[in-house]
């Protein structure tokens, strides 16, 4: 989403965001890069170049959808947003087994009667139902973390962070390489798993059962975390492979 303000003191432009949902993002990669990004974009060209009269989705709008990106000017997307909207609303129309998922700005100027809204496909109202529960993050029930030596730093616990982002981790196990008590707090904390949780394989010949996940950081030279990774591929573990140096 492009969004600016106003200084409503001088009435000049006081700055300007965009804001992307990153889960959606995630889960729709290809038509995000390809569709939101360019949809946003548009919206900060409009704004610079004609200010704030023309409305949203007008003339000036489309003309840089379709001569700047060469794409049509839709002003929805056809992504499934059931999972990335914070707060759902469910909402029903004629199609059997097609619900709809609405955000909390959108159902409020439906209640509101300020926006009326139809169905694309049957072309009938759209129907409250109810509130949607929340989505449960997904569960990472066991996670392996490997580095090529006896510590992990800051830097790398947040890249470990960024990279299982809104997935709920029940357990960590670490490397017996790993030692040190304030080790298992630091990814305790960053986590957000409780330090109970947070184990020390302590075999160096064998691999813990039962992961499901796998986070090796290597230099690409490192013949055991190369082997390591591919054991536990072979189990059929999730595993990502972490360049030393690289995010």
């Amino acid at each position: 989403m492009y969004r600016y303000r106003i200084d409503r003191h001088t009435g000049k432009l006081k700055d300007q965001e965009f804001r992307f949902n990153r889960l959606l993002a995630k889960e729709n990669l290809h038509e995000y890069l390809d569709q939101i990004c360019a949809h946003e974009v548009a919206h900060y060209i409009t704004r610079n170049v004609w200010g704030t009269k023309p409305s949203p989705h007008g003339a000036e709008w489309q003309g840089v959808m379709r001569d700047v990106f060469k794409l049509d000017p839709d002003r929805c997307h056809s992504m499934d947003t059931s999972k990335s909207v914070k707060k759902g609303f469910v909402y029903r129309c004629g199609c059997k087994g097609n619900d709809h998922m609405l955000s909390t700005k959108t159902h409020n100027r439906v209640a509101r009667k300020i926006a009326i809204l139809r169905c694309k496909t049957c072309g009938e109202l759209l129907e409250f139902v109810q509130q949607a529960e929340k989505v449960p993050a997904p569960i990472i029930s066991k996670l392996f973390i490997s580095t090529s030596g006896p510590t992990i730093d800051s830097d790398q616990a947040d890249r470990i962070v960024k990279l299982i982002i809104d997935h709920q981790v029940k357990q960590v196990v670490l490397d017996c390489l790993i030692t040190g008590e304030r080790h298992r707090e630091l990814l305790s904390k960053k986590l957000k798993v409780p330090s109970s949780s947070v184990l020390r394989h302590l075999s160096p010949d064998t691999l813990p059962g039962g992961v499901t996940h796998a986070i090796v950081f290597s230099d690409g030279k490192d013949e055991r975390q190369v082997r390591v990774a591919r054991a536990f591929e072979q189990r059929g573990v999730k595993v990502r492979m972490v360049r030393a140096g690289v995010g």
